[in-house]
């Protein structure tokens, strides 16, 4: 009963007292290794091996905690407990594991119904950081829509429309327009702000303990010109609205409006304290780092440069602990990271060489994106430093890659900075 009592609370504290989650998460463990395993460790161990990833950076720990899931999952009785058992372990598996092989399990845990709507959620999610060609991500994560409004799973569904509205963006249809389970496609189109708005209310129900009425939210889906976009500080930060600004920040970057990532990435404050068991931490990391360094690069004051080039090398610094720990998500951003930090001390050999890295690394474990942005910059770079021929060679590079991710609105947006860059 104390471990079942445990385990509830635990799926509480996130939003309504996030410090108590891992001093709960830790009470159950306990208790469980001193009066013995009971279906309620399964949940409490997979969050223990959360936390040892994400939190204490601790993945060789972190796996052998998914180990020892795996063997309570198998033990008579524990049937009901497989669909977050098998969740976490996919999560946990990431962090030591290339993120294109947590796309199968995904897919095997929605086709065996374990865990349904979680699997459908974070497939979506993983599929958008994976890379894979924008076509068939967005015929899915439409799909996902659809089933999770079926299902009511009203703050899952803002997560899986997120990505779905980045992806249309990136394929030259700037809007999305959302369609209910009950009714036909409408005309009201929504944006980034109005699903922040959305989330933000979601998130305050949460905290505050109010009744999600999923007709209700639903409803606010469809309803999207009256709503305003709240500022991400203005209440605790749920996970929903950090995943927004996540989304908003990584499209940001690939069309290289690096002031508007700044003072998004100010406004929303450090989004790890959100995502730190999660492969999110580690791409928010990516672009944190990203974003300090174009900052400094492009900064007149001394002082201001110095200001974001710290920044940026605390994110390095962390991508780094976890490159050594066996992480393999982090090889390609890091070399990326290296190249800019090059580019901004001016050695044009290093940048050379971490720019080819970076794009070969990324194209090698399938980041398709990764590898276009790679070219992308290395071009825009080699451009500004008047070598015309790897300038050329990494822009057609970068076209071709966008091309085969099929994102067309910024294949458009990299033939017209071919032209400006090098006047053909």
């Amino acid at each position: 009963m104390g471990q079942r009592m445990l385990e509830f609370l635990q799926f509480c504290t996130p939003q309504a007292q996030p410090t108590l989650f891992p001093i709960i998460t830790l009470m159950g463990v306990q208790a469980s290794v001193k009066h013995g395993i009971s279906d309620s460790s399964v949940t409490l161990f997979t969050w223990f091996g959360f936390m040892l990833c994400g939190i204490f950076g601790q993945l060789k720990r972190g796996r052998e905690i998914a180990n020892a899931v795996e063997l309570m999952l198998e033990k008579p009785g524990m049937k009901h407990k497989k669909s977050r058992g098998i969740f976490g372990l996919i999560v946990i598996k990431t962090w030591g594991s290339p993120l294109q092989a947590s796309l199968r399990p995904h897919l095997e845990g929605y086709q065996m119904m374990i865990p349904f709507q979680y699997s459908v959620a974070w497939r979506g999610s993983h599929l958008w950081f994976a890379g894979r060609p924008l076509e068939g991500v967005e015929l899915e994560l439409e799909t996902s829509v659809s089933v999770l409004a079926e299902m009511n799973q009203v703050g899952l569904r803002l997560y899986v429309i997120t990505c779905l509205l980045a992806a249309k963006k990136l394929r030259g249809n700037c809007t999305l327009q959302c369609c209910s389970s009950t009714t036909a496609q409408n005309d009201e189109e929504m944006d980034f702000e109005d699903l922040l708005a959305v989330a933000s209310d979601i998130g305050n129900n949460l905290v505050h303990g109010n009744h999600l009425d999923p007709s209700h939210h639903d409803s606010r889906f469809f309803e999207a010109s009256n709503l305003t976009s709240l500022p991400l500080r203005s209440s605790p930060l749920h996970f929903s609205q950090a995943h927004i600004a996540l989304v908003q920040l990584e499209l940001l970057v690939f069309f290289q409006d690096w002031e508007a990532a700044k003072s998004l990435l100010i406004k929303s404050g450090d989004l790890r304290q959100c995502f730190s068991p999660f492969y999110h931490s580690v791409r928010y990391t990516f672009l944190r780092g990203l974003i300090c360094l174009k900052t400094a690069q492009s900064a007149t004051a001394w002082l201001d440069r110095r200001k974001w080039k710290k920044r940026a090398l605390e994110s390095m610094k962390l991508m780094c602990t976890w490159l050594k720990k066996g992480n393999v998500n982090v090889v390609h951003p890091m070399h990326l990271l290296n190249a800019e930090c090059a580019v901004l001390e001016e050695n044009k050999t290093d940048a050379k060489e971490m720019f080819k890295a970076a794009a070969a690394v990324a194209a090698r474990n399938g980041f398709l994106q990764d590898k276009a942005l790679a070219h992308e910059l290395a071009g825009m770079y080699f451009a500004a430093q008047g070598d015309g021929y790897w300038a050329k060679f990494n822009m057609d590079r970068a076209h071709q890659s966008y091309l085969d991710w099929q994102a067309y609105a910024k294949t458009e947006d990299v033939a017209e900075k071919s032209k400006s860059l090098l006047g053909k």
